[in-house]
This record gives C-alpha cells, sequence and structure tokens, in this order.
C-alpha cells in the first residue's frame, strides 16, 4: 500500500476501510473517523479488506476512501518502529482530535490492546473480543460483523460521552468548588448546589465531598460522600450532625441513638449507609417532606464535617 493511504475530495461519500476481524484499534478507528473525520448527518460505508491490501481501484470511484490499520499509511502505527503506539493514536493526531479530553482513555485502550499490555479482565477490550462469538447466524454461524461494529460504536459513543462529561466537570470543579486540607492530611472538597461534581472532586485528591443540591433551605439536600481510595469513614460525622439537627429541633437524642446505622428513628434527616462512607439528607431516590429537610445551614454542617474529620490521626505518607 502507498504511504498516501487516504483518498479524498471534497462533497463525495466515504468509505472507511479496516483489516478483516477488526480488533480494538481497527473498531476504535471506525469509530473515531465516523465520529471525527465524517462530516455530521452523513453515514460513511464500512469496508473490511486483507491487512496489507487495497479495495479495488473501481471500488474507489466516486468515494473518499481513508484506510486505517490495515498496514501502511498515514493512519496504521505497523512497521514504522514506534514505541506504545495504535493506529486510532495515529488517526486522532493526523485528523486534528487528538487532544479532545473525551477521547484519552479510548487512545490509551487502543495503545494497551494493541502492544499486548496487561488489561482489566473487564476491560471493554474483552466486550469487543467477544462480540464476534456472540453475533453470529444460528444457521451458518458467520459472524455479523455489522453488528459488531454497531455494538462497538454504541460503547465507545457511551465511554466518549462519559469521558468528556468528567473532562467538563474537572474544569467546572476548579471554578466552583472549594477544598481544604486538613492538618492530618485529610482533603476535604465542597460543592454548593452542584452535586454532579463529585466524581471531579474525588478525581483531584479530594477524601471526602461534601454538596448540596438547591439554593432553598427548605428543600436543600445534602451528600457527603467519601472516596475510593481513602480510608476515612463517617460514622463520628453522622454522630455529631444528628446531635445538632436534634438541638436544632428540640429532640433529646442518646447517644445510641445518634449512632444509629442507616435511618435514625428520632431524627430521619440524616441516613447513614452501611458502608459508613456516605452521609444523605435527602436524595433522587428519596425525596424528603420539607419538615424533614435539615434544618442545618450548609455552612454549619461543613464546620460540623472538618472539626469531626480534623480529629482523626495524621494520615502516613
Amino acid at each position: 500500500m502507498s504511504e498516501q493511504a487516504t483518498i479524498q475530495t471534497n462533497d463525495l461519500p466515504w468509505k472507511l476501510v479496516v483489516h478483516q476481524r477488526p480488533d480494538t484499534d481497527a473498531l476504535a478507528c471506525l469509530w473515531g473517523a465516523r465520529r471525527f473525520v465524517v462530516p455530521a448527518g452523513t453515514e460513511p460505508y464500512i469496508c473490511f479488506v486483507e491487512a496489507g491490501s487495497t479495495l479495488p481501484p473501481e471500488d474507489c470511484e466516486g468515494f473518499n476512501v481513508l484506510y486505517m490499520d490495515v498496514g501502511g499509511g498515514p493512519c496504521d502505527q505497523h512497521g514504522k518502529g514506534l514505541a506504545r503506539a495504535s493506529s486510532f493514536q495515529l488517526l486522532a493526531r493526523e485528523y486534528g482530535f487528538a487532544n479532545d479530553p473525551g477521547i484519552r482513555h479510548i487512545l490509551e485502550l487502543t495503545v494497551a490492546s494493541d502492544n499486548v499490555e496487561r488489561l482489566n479482565p473487564l476491560n471493554m477490550h474483552y466486550y469487543f473480543k467477544g462480540l464476534p462469538h456472540l453475533l453470529r447466524d444460528p444457521a451458518t454461524q458467520e459472524i455479523d460483523w455489522a453488528g459488531v461494529v454497531d455494538r462497538a460504536f454504541e460503547v465507545l459513543d457511551v465511554f466518549y460521552g462519559m469521558h468528556l462529561s468528567q473532562a467538563n466537570s474537572r474544569k467546572e470543579w476548579l471554578d466552583k468548588g472549594r477544598a481544604k486540607r486538613l492538618g492530618n492530611g485529610v482533603q476535604i472538597g465542597s460543592i454548593w448546589w452542584n452535586p454532579g461534581l463529585r466524581e471531579a472532586a474525588f478525581e483531584e485528591g479530594m477524601d471526602v465531598v461534601m454538596w448540596t443540591n438547591s439554593r432553598s433551605k427548605k428543600r436543600m439536600e445534602v451528600g457527603i460522600q467519601v472516596g475510593r481510595n481513602s480510608p476515612v469513614t463517617l460514622e463520628q460525622v453522622a454522630f455529631m450532625l444528628r446531635k445538632a439537627e436534634a438541638a436544632k429541633r428540640g429532640i433529646e437524642l442518646s447517644d445510641e441513638q445518634a449512632a444509629a446505622i442507616g435511618e435514625c428513628m428520632e431524627v430521619p434527616t440524616w441516613f447513614l449507609h452501611d458502608s459508613k462512607r456516605l452521609i444523605l439528607s435527602g436524595s433522587r431516590s428519596k425525596r424528603l417532606l420539607p419538615e424533614e429537610c435539615t434544618l442545618l445551614e450548609a455552612i454549619e454542617i461543613r464546620d460540623i464535617l472538618v472539626a469531626t474529620l480534623e480529629k482523626l490521626p495524621r494520615r502516613s505518607r
């Protein structure tokens, strides 16, 4: 195949070409070309050829033809002596979407899988490998490659959208979030009225994140959660919040009642998850009645959180 593996003319339909029995890298190339290269609103033709070969010249007439991961050309890494590369990586560079934050993890997946690196057994690479075994004609046992491509596109669309949203959330967290590092090393993130930013806060290193869902004190819901990799637990925070809530409401609350796992029947405002890593005062799955919503101000809740976690032992480095 010649080095100029892309034949393009304006306003013509597209043919996207990869090798037969496409692997993760080739499937990602097809997906990336359809999303970032082919003009919006047009559906490309997808073609499979033997590695190292091209379509017959007559099949290229009247089309923009883009070869990827077939052996040769600017969108194939084989034979170029590149370290940790993939054809999807070269495609992204060639067509200017390599810095799109939504493809970072997809790009890394193609590099890792194409270089036979160790992957999590639940990685979507193995989903792609399993699709040809699942999508077969019951009578002939022939693989439905069009179905494989459609399923792969659906999964990649989901992952792209999720990672793009996370990248945007990280930027928003830096603008709207508040971070506080305690003397013992515990990092607390606060997000007023933006609960969707908590994953971004965890990615930025927060051990514990507190969020509220509303500016209205009458309907304010609150969540406090520990990050997956943090050893912090919240049972003492829940205890102190329940005590403070009871005091606001003029309720006598014993230490045993305040320490309850799950719902505290006397002060149902504050729920402590069995894991002791999540506290909720209302949520999307359980809406509180107006009279059940917390009487504490958001800043009071944060002060209790900080004061309680400050008493934890210093974290070892």
